[in-house]
């Protein structure tokens, strides 16, 4: 005779299991294919490394502003605390010859 029991507690493995993966699989998705999924951040980043919780790419800006911010190097880094806070944050450190500067970007709900 077959426990009712067990099969639930199999599927909730099963779906513990699913959900593991997919988070993990979030975790690690190389930055490079997000940013070429999102047109306007791919014409403006190159050299994208690393994933979406943490990497480094270079702007790539045309027209006026671009003495300034051409060429930039910028880095992120995922801030697991302010979900707590009801937001996403980030990290972020940009550097040129004429600029360096790190500050923490927060969306979300405030």
């Amino acid at each position: 005779m077959s426990n009712p029991t067990l099969g639930i507690k199999t599927k909730t493995l099963w779906a513990i299991g699913f959900v593991a993966y997919f988070i993990f699989l979030l975790l690690m998705m190389p930055a490079t294919w997000m940013i070429h999924r999102i047109p306007s951040l791919s014409q403006h980043m190159s050299a994208v490394a690393g994933n979406l919780f943490e990497g480094q790419a270079q702007l790539r800006v045309q027209g006026r502003w671009a003495d300034l911010w051409d060429h930039t190097q910028i880095s992120w880094q995922f801030r697991p605390f302010y979900l707590l806070t009801g937001g996403l944050g980030f990290q972020l450190h940009l550097k040129n010859t004429a600029l360096d500067t790190q500050g923490v970007a927060i969306l979300g709900i405030r």
